[in-house]
């Protein structure tokens, strides 16, 4: 019994599971040599952050929310703010292309 992200069957389909998922979202987003800007473990209301500055200059905030609710969460960089909507259960992230930070 393991729980790998991508698993074989005996009748040879694959079963992906919630762990490839997240590793296919972050992977898309924040690319090798990324430099980490900020993060947050889980609070009491199960969310988790981390923003990342990647080597193109590009910023990448991603936001775990493992609560039953849908949320709205701000994200400020550089004095600006964004909303981003996190559904229950969810990872969202947030893109700002170089220079728009």
């Amino acid at each position: 019994f393991c729980e790998a992200p991508v698993m074989a069957n005996a009748d040879g389909t694959l079963r992906y599971n919630l762990s490839w998922h997240y590793i296919r979202h972050f992977s898309r987003h924040i690319r090798p040599g990324a430099a980490v800007l900020g993060s947050s473990c889980f609070d009491e209301a199960g969310h988790a952050f981390c923003a990342v500055r990647n080597p193109d200059g590009s910023t990448a905030a991603v936001l775990l929310n493992t609560g039953d609710g849908d949320e709205s969460c701000f994200l400020r960089i550089n004095g600006r703010i964004a909303e981003i909507a996190c559904p229950a259960g969810s990872i969202s992230t947030l893109l700002i292309g170089e220079g728009e930070a």
